[in-house]
């Protein structure tokens, strides 16, 4: 930025000030001499203010018109940062540099007040990023791996490790997203571990839901047995046993889906079509410019370029790239890597130490382990180019499973010698030299490739750094999760999911170490991250590390953390039978009346009432909303009045008082919307619902419902979406929209069936029944709903349910003798939910 494009007014910052015209910067009233290329720099980072300015456009920006080194930016960013603290230039590791300190405004130009930003609902229509990676020297494999894909419906791409498989299988998923009508997810593998994780895994990538009542497996088969999709398994090496049996269930149990897995060895499916992938091409020796033809030395000159922009492969460096290529097998990661080292030593510096540290890759048989021998010389050969601080960060960097947060990337990979904002600078030498990819999200994320993360936890092994190192890590998360806590008043539903779901693989990670090394973290990650399992539709993974937590601890937990577990368990069994989540309830409202904290015993209470409500005690429900009510404070954030609210809506509705239900719930309404909180809005869209329902106004819950249906569509937020569809089902029905009941009772079986509710549908499927002149079917499948509430331990019908079975007993009682009724509501007992529901729903 020159003089003539400074802005002419002062620019004040706390405790310091630039004057751009007189090119001054003033601290504390005091001017401080830097040089100008410091102040160039220093303008044009404040030009950007809040934004990540490359480090190209600061180059362009303090030496235009010149070709610098990137040190001599570095230099200056050091020389700002010790005159006006480390914190008011943030480094953003393989992206550049943020200014973060405030403007103050003029006097006579207040600032101008928040505006919400805009927030937007988790897609669900298939997951793959926006833009496909970049893939050099593939054409002819993509071609052939479409083609197979297109004509089979169970292939494997097989191949080393670092060989392109993830690109390749991502460039195919991105050509066919139109060839699926239910789209085209990725699930990732390398973060899963534990074999038995392996559906948890798909459920999570789908956003599905799994109830935990049959194991995880038949779960996610059933849910997909009728979807036509395909499914990219990413990475199943390391469980190709758990892989093959998954995707063999999956291939018999459904007609239409495909799957598309990479590994490094095959799945041995009879099915099975193989299509192994070859290293890049490479060019003969002395092919010259001819090797540009080759992706191989395509691959590498791209990868250079991108680090230097002035790198071009000509007439005298030709020889080097080919032999370079030719030495490292067209392996991709090895030429990345090497190519990464090429803007410090030269591509023939490069070649001079691939004689050196790869006498390996000079000749022989090139077989499988071979080429997973070279991989690994190549990470050993660039490993050894990092300096010390630069190994100990991107060995302490593959205890992350999945991508991380700088936050957490901070708090784990330092240590005495290496502070928090020397690991965000080491952490971007990592990025810029290939060991560490950077997701360009808002905040970014980084991970390690697969064969990187394995490398460095050797590296980390060897160290003796591996129980610290994870130690750090499982720290890390407790933190990162007790946060996710503190906003829950203060986030919507939805941005709050967003922001922390994209450490659920590192919260697994946390979970298995805690669990056989600290259980007091253990419980401080359980009761911490219960609502995340139980928003992201993990809600039986949730439980189960609660329930064992509250097994092992026993009386040795401190009441604070008993409450949370208490309290997060209770929530994460709502929509399960029994007096389980009313125990969980009262007990962790008697520990926090011990204790004070007035935020958690409020909530707590709220969840006591919503729990009592549910399991139809109503003395325990009524006063805990009193005393909610009573502990609430005016200056607490709009969304902690939500919360009684909805405590009391519960209570009003299910005990029968629905003037005050549908009060309270159009109040919850309004709230929500003006928070912009989607999830909140549905919930009491569909409060409003049942409100006129329970009325018998089914002319109103049609209206309603419909509306909500629409609402959840849109949005597309599907972890309630069975039950506003049974719900528009029943009212459809019960005004009298026959034709138009049928095929939205349809959908819904299908729905419950998959998320493990469809006893719940029962009655208004065997009303349907009666409506459509089949009163025999009708008492066979009233049967079983009967038969499945009592299996559960009593009756769980809610209002509008009950309703439904009692007009519909009347009904059958004036249509059938009793000795028929008897007889067929015993026969229908011994059916299946899901034959009950077939013979309510056939022609």
């Amino acid at each position: 930025m020159t003089t003539e494009q400074a802005p002419a007014r002062s620019l004040r910052f706390p405790g310091w000030e630039v004057r751009p015209l007189e090119r001054q910067l003033i601290v504390r009233g005091v001017a401080v001499p830097i040089g100008s290329r410091a102040f160039d720099l220093l303008l044009a980072l404040i030009s950007r203010q809040g934004e990540v300015a490359s480090r190209n456009d600061l180059l362009d920006a303090a030496w235009p018109g010149l070709v610098v080194e990137e040190n001599n930016l570095s230099v200056q960013i050091t020389t700002l940062r010790k005159v006006l603290g480390a914190q008011v230039i943030t480094t953003i590791p393989g992206l550049g540099y943020r200014f973060s300190a405030a403007l103050e405004p003029a006097p006579s130009m207040p600032s101008a007040p928040d505006t919400p930003a805009l927030v937007t609902g988790l897609t669900r229509s298939g997951n793959l990023p926006a833009l496909p990676l970049e893939l050099i020297g593939r054409d002819e494999d993509l071609a052939q791996l479409l083609a197979l894909v297109r004509c089979h419906r169970m292939v494997s791409v097989v191949g080393a490790g670092g060989i392109g498989k993830t690109r390749l299988a991502q460039a195919v998923a991105h050509h066919l997203r139109d060839d699926h009508a239910d789209g085209v997810w990725i699930v990732e593998l390398a973060p899963v571990s534990d074999p038995t994780l392996l559906p948890a895994a798909v459920a999570q990538a789908l956003g599905m839901r799994l109830p935990g009542q049959k194991p995880a497996q038949d779960e996610v088969i059933e849910a997909l047995q009728d979807s036509a999709l395909l499914l990219v398994l990413d990475n199943c090496e390391h469980l190709v046993d758990a892989v093959s049996w998954f995707v063999q269930a999956l291939v018999a149990r459904s007609s239409v889906s495909k799957v598309l897995a990479t590994s490094q060895e095959l799945l041995k499916l009879p099915d099975e079509q193989v299509y192994r992938l070859a290293p890049l091409s490479v060019p003969a020796e002395g092919d010259g410019l001819a090797a540009l033809d080759h992706g191989a030395v395509q691959l590498l000159a791209a990868r250079v370029r991108a680090l230097d922009r002035a790198f071009n492969i000509d007439a005298h460096n030709a020889a080097d790239a080919v032999e370079v290529c030719r030495r490292l097998d067209g392996l991709p990661l090895a030429i990345e890597l090497a190519a990464a080292r090429v803007p410090l030593l030269g591509l023939s510096g490069v070649r001079e130490r691939l004689d050196e540290r790869f006498r390996v890759l000079t000749g022989g048989s090139r077989t499988a382990m071979r080429r997973h021998r070279t991989l690994r010389e190549a990470l050993a050969w660039s490993h050894a180019l990092l300096n010390e601080d630069e190994r100990a960060v991107f060995r302490r960097a593959s205890v992350f499973a999945g991508s991380f947060g700088l936050q957490q990337a901070q708090r784990v990979l330092g240590d005495t010698s290496i502070d928090e904002w020397a690991v965000l600078d080491l952490l971007g030498g990592l990025v810029d030299k290939s060991w560490v990819v950077v997701d360009t999200l808002d905040p970014p994320r980084y991970r390690l490739l697969e064969s990187a993360r394995a490398y460095g936890l050797e590296m980390l092994q060897g160290a003796g750094e591996t129980a610290a190192t994870l130690h750090r890590h499982a720290q890390a998360m407790a933190e990162l999760f007790e946060s996710s806590l503190r906003a829950q008043w203060h986030l919507p539903s939805q941005r709050r999911l967003q922001r922390y779901l994209p450490d659920l693989d590192n919260l697994r990670a946390a979970f298995d170490w805690a669990a056989h090394h600290d259980l007091a973290l253990y419980a401080t990650l359980a009761g911490s991250a219960g609502w995340l399992f139980g928003n992201s539709g993990q809600g039986a993974e949730g439980r189960l590390h609660c329930q064992r937590v509250l097994e092992r601890g026993g009386t040795s937990l401190p009441p604070a953390i008993e409450a949370r577990l208490q309290h997060a368990l209770s929530g994460l069994l709502h929509d399960d039978p029994g007096l389980g989540k009313l125990v969980a309830a009262q007990r962790a409202v008697v520990l926090l009346r011990g204790l004070d904290d007035r935020p958690s015993l409020y909530s707590a209470l709220g969840r006591l009432a919503i729990s009592a409500s549910l399991c139809d005690d109503r003395p325990v429900g009524e006063d805990a909303v009193k005393e909610m009510a009573g502990l609430w404070l005016h200056g607490w954030p709009p969304l902690a009045r939500w919360e009684l609210l909805n405590a009391c809506d519960y209570v009003a509705n299910l005990f029968g008082r629905l003037d005050e239900g549908e009060c309270l719930a159009a109040e919850q309404l309004a709230l929500a919307t003006s928070l912009g909180d989607t999830f909140k809005t549905l919930f009491a869209m569909m409060a409003l619902e049942q409100c006129a329902a329970t009325r018998r106004d089914y002319a109103q819950a049609v209206v309603r419902g419909r509306e909500l249906v629409a609402l959840a569509r849109r949005e597309r937020y599907a972890e309630k979406l069975h039950v506003y569809v049974a719900n528009l089902a029943t009212a459809l029905m019960m005004a009298g929209h026959l034709d138009e009941a049928l095929p939205v009772a349809r959908e819904a079986a299908v729905m419950d069936a998959r998320h493990g509710s469809l006893w719940q549908s029962l009655d208004m499927l065997a009303m349907l029944a009666f409506k459509r002149g089949r009163a025999v079917d009708a008492a066979q499948v009233l049967g079983r709903a009967d038969a499945a509430n009592a299996w559960r331990g009593g009756d769980f019908r809610e209002p509008v349910e009950g309703d439904v079975r009692t007009d519909l007993l009347r009904a059958l009682q004036a249509a059938l003798s009793a000795d028929e009724l008897t007889q067929h509501l015993a026969r229908g007992a011994a059916l299946t939910d899901e034959q009950a529901a077939q013979v309510a729903l056939r022609d």
